[in-house]
């Protein structure tokens, strides 16, 4: 069984939004603590069947514009940068013990960049890139008697697009049109490794989430 708590907080301040530049700006607080029971590790010296705890607290300041170029051309911004922490305490009495305190930290900028060009009032053309990244992530693995943490490290996206929306016929027709161009660098994947149990000739499996790479990624 897992319990969870967290908590988020998020504040905005926007420029007002009939000028031919309009800006945001503002900040991000995230906090979770997950914590991770099993029956089958129910004994005196650990009566809930306490196996671990994972936090993790994310804090963000981000910010974008939006600027008028020319009649129906605008180029808008966004940019967020970000500092987690995730945190897997150590545990001497649980039902794998983990000898070692887990502690990763990663800074993050994320910008994205747009270009709108709206040749009539229903027909827009654009080219944008942007970036993204999906968290690192701790795996706690049993090998012997404790644990052990294999951390891997966030994977970014790399997002490169252009295309077209369009409504014709009064809005009762929509065609939108895009192509890009994707890449993935530090890909998070999980898969299970085999292993000799020390002492003996059997061989057991590791499943874990590790970094393997880099993958492109093309599109319409």
């Amino acid at each position: 069984a897992a319990q969870f708590s967290n908590t988020s907080h998020q504040i905005e301040l926007l420029s007002p939004g009939d000028g031919d530049f309009r800006w945001r700006v503002g900040a991000y607080y995230f906090w979770e603590e997950n914590v991770f029971n099993h029956a089958g590790y129910v004994k005196p010296t650990n009566p809930t069947g306490y196996v671990s705890t994972m936090i993790v607290e994310n804090m963000a300041g981000f910010g974008g514009f939006d600027w008028d170029l020319l009649p129906g051309l605008t180029l808008s911004g966004e940019g967020r940068v970000s500092h987690e922490t995730q945190k897997y305490p150590k545990c001497g009495t649980c039902g794998i013990p983990n000898p070692n305190d887990g502690i990763a930290k990663s800074t993050i900028f994320s910008p994205r960049l747009t270009l709108n060009y709206k040749v009539a009032p229903d027909n827009m053309i654009y080219a944008l890139y942007s970036n993204g990244v999906k968290s690192g992530r701790f795996s706690n693995v049993a090998i012997g008697q404790e644990q052990s943490l294999i951390y891997a490290q966030p994977e970014k996206l790399d997002n490169f697009e252009i295309g077209t929306k369009n409504a014709f016929f009064d809005r009762r027709l929509i065609l939108n049109l895009s192509g890009f161009f994707n890449r993935v660098s530090r890909q998070q994947l999980t898969s299970s490794t085999p292993f000799i149990v020390e002492g003996t000739q059997e061989t057991s499996y590791i499943t874990a989430t590790r970094n393997v790479g880099a993958s492109d990624i093309w599109g319409f």
